[in-house]
C-alpha cells in the first residue's frame, strides 16, 4: 500500500515532467554565477506555467466549458456484452458537455447527455453553498425544478451506511452533514484569494532573492570534470560545488531573516495567504515578532558554529555548450553523504538523456530513459521506479519541448506498461493485457485503453471557454419538487415523463427493446412476463404508497 501511494503521488510528475531542455549558463566562472544563471532559466519556466495556472483558474470561475466523451470500440463493446443481456453493438460513444460558473455562494451548471452524438437531455444545476440547496431542471423529463438539500442527502446517506455495516457487523462512525456556514465563508474566501494572488514576477523574483542570498554564502569547492552518462547518452562535464556548512550557514540564515523582516512581496503573499483563514490568530505582526526572536537566537553568543555538524551541497554538471546538464542536491552528516535530489538531463545531438531522483535511504523515486529530439519534439522511452524496484515503462511520443517554458502546458503522448514487481504471474498475465496511453494537448486530454492491442476506448476532455451560466433565482422556479416533500415526491412521480428521452435514445440507434431486455435478462419473453421500464416504475411508486399506508395505519 506505502509503494501504490507513492506511485498515484508521483506517477503524474513522471509523466509531465520528462523534459530534455537543459539551461544556458553563458560560460559561468565560478559556482555561484552557474547555479544563479541556471535559477534565471528555470525562473522563466515557472513563470510561464504559474501565468497559464493564473489565467485557467480565472477563467473557471467566470464560466468555463468541459466537454467529455467516452468512445467505444467494437473491442469494449464485445467485452460488455458478454457481461450483460443486451447487445451494445449500437452504441458508440457517450457524452456529457458542461459550462460551469462558480460565485462566492452559488454555483451553476449547464450540461447537455448525448449518445452517438445525438442529444438526449439538457439539465441545468443551480446550488445555493449558503443553504446546500440544489435546484435541477430537465425539460426533457419534466417541467419545473427538482429541488435536492445537499444536506439531507448526505445525512440519509451517512444512515443507509451505519445500516448496511451494522447489517455486516462492522462499526462506523456517523457522516457529519457539510456545514453550510463555513463552507459558504470558504467559498467567498476562495474568490477573494483568487483576486489577489500575487503576480508570477512577485513569486519568482522572492525565489531569486532568498536563493542567491544561501548560493552567495556557500563555500566553493574547486571545479572537476566527470563524464556523465545517462542511459544511452555520454557527455564530458565540468563540475562545481557550493556547500552551505556551520561557519557559513549562520550568516546565511541571517541576511535571509533580515531579508524577510523588510520583504513587502513577502508581506503581500502573507496577507493573500490569510484570507483563506480570516479567523486565524496568527498575524503578520507575530510573524514579524517571531523572526525578531529567530534573529536574536542566531545572533546571540551562546550560538556557535561548532555545534552545527551537518551540511548541505549543491553540485551541478556543466557541458562543453556552457548548459547547465545536471544537478544534485546531498547533505552530510555523521554517517555521511545523503543524496536526496538528481537531475540530469545530458544531450549528444538529437540524443537526450533522463534521470530524476527524490528520495533518501530506503525510500526513493526514480525516473530513468532517454529519447531523440528532432524539430523541438522529443521521443523516447523511460522507466519509473519506486524504491530502487521498476513499476511503469513509459513511452513518450511527440512531446513538444519548447510549450511547457512558453505556453506552461504538455503537449505530448505517453503509453504507459506494467512491469510485474510483486505480482504473482497470473496477476501480472491480467494486468500487462492492458494497454493505456495518455495524450495531453494543453487543457485537453485523451485517455486510450486496450486489451492485448485492440482498442476498447477512450475517455477525453475538451476545455474551452464559455459564457457566464444564467442563474435563475428560486422564486421564479415553478414548479419545485423538493424529494424531502412527500406530496411533492408524488406529483414528480406522476408529472415526469420518460417519453422524450426515450425517443432521443431510438433516434440515436437504441433497440427499442433495449431497457426491456436489460431489466428482464431477455427480450424473448412473453407479454405475461414482461416488465416494460415504465411497469417497473410504476411498480416501485405502488411499493412506496403501499409502505407508506401501513406505515400510517401502525
Amino acid at each position: 500500500m506505502k509503494k501504490m501511494k507513492k506511485i498515484a503521488a508521483l506517477a503524474s510528475a513522471a509523466i509531465l515532467g520528462i523534459s530534455t531542455v537543459p539551461y544556458n549558463v553563458l560560460a559561468a566562472d565560478s559556482y555561484a554565477d552557474a547555479e544563479k544563471s541556471a535559477l534565471d532559466n528555470a525562473l522563466e519556466t515557472f513563470r510561464a506555467v504559474y501565468d497559464k495556472s493564473l489565467e485557467s483558474s480565472k477563467k473557471a470561475y467566470e464560466g468555463q466549458g468541459v466537454d467529455f466523451s467516452l468512445k467505444l470500440e467494437d473491442g469494449a463493446k464485445s467485452l460488455l456484452s458478454a457481461f450483460l443481456p443486451v447487445d451494445l453493438s449500437w452504441l458508440d460513444s457517450i457524452g456529457i458537455n458542461g459550462d460551469v460558473t462558480l460565485e462566492a455562494s452559488r454555483l451553476g451548471e449547464d450540461l447537455t447527455l448525448k449518445v452517438n452524438d445525438k442529444e438526449i437531455c439538457s439539465a441545468q444545476l443551480y446550488m445555493d453553498m449558503s443553504t446546500m440547496d440544489i435546484y435541477m431542471s430537465i425539460p426533457e423529463l419534466i417541467d419545473g425544478y427538482i429541488k435536492v438539500n445537499a444536506n439531507s442527502a448526505a445525512q440519509e446517506e451517512a444512515e443507509a451506511a451505519e445500516d448496511a455495516a451494522d447489517d455486516l457487523g462492522i462499526s462506523v462512525t456517523d457522516d457529519l452533514p457539510v456545514d453550510t456556514e463555513n463552507l459558504t465563508e470558504y467559498m467567498d474566501a476562495m474568490m477573494k484569494f483568487q483576486e489577489s494572488m500575487p503576480e508570477a514576477d512577485t513569486i519568482s523574483n522572492m525565489i531569486d532573492k532568498y536563493l542567491s542570498i544561501a548560493v552567495d554564502h556557500a563555500a566553493e569547492a574547486a571545479s572537476g570534470s566527470e563524464t556523465l552518462s545517462v542511459d544511452t547518452v555520454s557527455v564530458d562535464c565540468t563540475t562545481m560545488e557550493g556547500t552551505i556548512s556551520g561557519e557559513n550557514l549562520l550568516p546565511a540564515l541571517t541576511d535571509i531573516v533580515e531579508a524577510l523582516k523588510d520583504d513587502e512581496d513577502f508581506k503581500s503573499i502573507f496577507e493573500s495567504a490569510a484570507i483563506l483563514a480570516p479567523d486565524a490568530d496568527y498575524t503578520y505582526d507575530d510573524f514579524q515578532s517571531s523572526l525578531d526572536e529567530v534573529l536574536d537566537a542566531l545572533q546571540s553568543e551562546d550560538m556557535s558554529t561548532e555545534d552545527i555538524t551537518q551540511s548541505f551541497t549543491s553540485k551541478i554538471w556543466i557541458d562543453s555548450d556552457d548548459n547547465v546538464v545536471g544537478h544534485e542536491l546531498s547533505y552530510t552528516d555523521e554517517e555521511g553523504s545523503h543524496p536526496f535530489f538528481l537531475y540530469q538531463t545530458p544531450t549528444d545531438g538529437d540524443n537526450a538523456g533522463y534521470r530524476l531522483h527524490a528520495g533518501l535511504d530506503d525510500s526513493s523515486i526514480d525516473i530513468v530513459g532517454s529519447g531523440q529530439v528532432t524539430d523541438g519534439t522529443l521521443n523516447g522511452y523511460y522507466e519509473l521506479s519506486v524504491d530502487s524496484q521498476p513499476i511503469l515503462g513509459i513511452t513518450v511520443s511527440d512531446y513538444d519541448t519548447e510549450s511547457l517554458k512558453t505556453e506552461g502546458l504538455v503537449h505530448g503522448s505517453y503509453d504507459l506498461s506494467i512491469f510485474q514487481g510483486d505480482m504473482d504471474d497470473s496477476t501480472y498475465e491480467t494486468v500487462s493485457a492492458f494497454g493505456i496511453k495518455l495524450t495531453l494537448d494543453g487543457m485537453n486530454f485523451a485517455l486510450d485503453l486496450s486489451m492485448s492491442g485492440t482498442p476498447l476506448a477512450t475517455l477525453s476532455a475538451q476545455v474551452h471557454d464559455a459564457d457566464p451560466v444564467t442563474f435563475v433565482d428560486p422564486s421564479e422556479m415553478d414548479p419545485i419538487y423538493d424529494v424531502d416533500n412527500d406530496e411533492d415526491g408524488d406529483a414528480f412521480a406522476s408529472s415526469m415523463s420518460l417519453d422524450t428521452i426515450l425517443q432521443n435514445l431510438t433516434d440515436a440507434g437504441m433497440p427499442a427493446d433495449f431497457f426491456d431486455t436489460l431489466v428482464n435478462g431477455s427480450s424473448d419473453t412473453t407479454d405475461a412476463d414482461t416488465d416494460t421500464m415504465d411497469d417497473t416504475f410504476e411498480d416501485d411508486t405502488a411499493a412506496d404508497d403501499d409502505t407508506a399506508i401501513g406505515d400510517t395505519a401502525e
